[in-house]
């Protein structure tokens, strides 16, 4: 059953994931790096600035833990010669990039909460009066499925040549830079705003924003969210699929 490899491959993802001491540094010690940095950036102010000591220092991790975690994932089998078997698997290659993007979702809520919890107790960064929880915790939601559907997208690029290995490297920072977590989009150049519109994780922190300052939902930014999340979707099971038949074909895993 799809569900079946859907789990079996998230609870190995959580498995295998908890037990590196990298991720562990990642969804433990880099929140709290990440409030630092904001804090020390924004400081104690209210509205915005509040948000990306708040809520984007933990963002900013989810997208570490969920997006670039799932992107490297196939790339890690194939460079520790486990692949193979993933594709052999009776579920689709896609169910199983799935399943493990979808751990790396869960683990990506651990620096949500510790970036939030450091930056009111321990920092004693004000909050919003016009806070709406409710709303940024959809806002959240839509950021952590974002991030799913984009890592997966990078996924499976990053499975087509072992080059990529350094582009993969490359692009954490700039990614963290178009998703508006730790400062505003509107701070870039008009070429690189509009450059950032095709990243869903954008437009989902641009609502999880506003939700944080003012206690609205902005549902223009909250749909081109879904929609550009849910095109980054369909292009990585199509392409997860294209890459199945290609080794099935030749029987090889040098797909470029």
């Amino acid at each position: 059953m799809p569900h079946q490899a859907v789990v079996a491959s998230m609870r190995v993802h959580l498995v295998n994931t908890l037990a590196r001491p990298i991720f562990q540094v990642m969804l433990l010690i880099q929140p709290i790096t990440m409030v630092l940095l904001t804090y020390y950036v924004y400081g104690r102010v209210d509205g915005a600035g509040a948000f990306y000591v708040v809520l984007g220092s933990g963002m900013a991790g989810m997208w570490v833990a969920t997006a670039f975690s799932s992107a490297g994932d196939l790339g890690r089998e194939r460079r520790y010669g486990t692949i193979l078997p993933v594709l052999l698997a009776d579920a689709s290659l896609w169910l199983v990039s799935a399943g493990r993007a979808m751990g790396a979702l869960v683990l990506s809520l651990i620096p949500i909460v510790i970036s939030s919890v450091a930056a009111v107790l321990l920092f004693g960064v004000p909050l919003p009066g016009d806070l709406s929880v409710p709303w940024v915790l959809v806002g959240i939601a839509v950021y952590g499925l974002a991030c799913h559907s984009f890592g997966l997208l990078l996924g499976t690029l990053f499975l087509l040549s072992r080059r990529t290995t350094v582009l993969q490297n490359f692009l954490e920072w700039p990614l963290l830079v178009a998703s508006g977590v730790l400062f505003p989009v509107t701070a870039l150049p008009a070429g690189a705003q509009g450059a950032t519109a095709v990243v869903p994780m954008r437009w989902a922190a641009q609502a999880t924003e506003q939700a944080f300052t003012t206690g609205t939902l902005d549902l223009r930014a909250l749909g081109l969210a879904l929609s550009s999340a849910g095109i980054a979707l369909a292009a990585a099971v199509v392409l997860f699929r294209v890459i199945e038949r290609r080794v099935r074909v030749t029987a090889s895993l040098e797909l470029a």
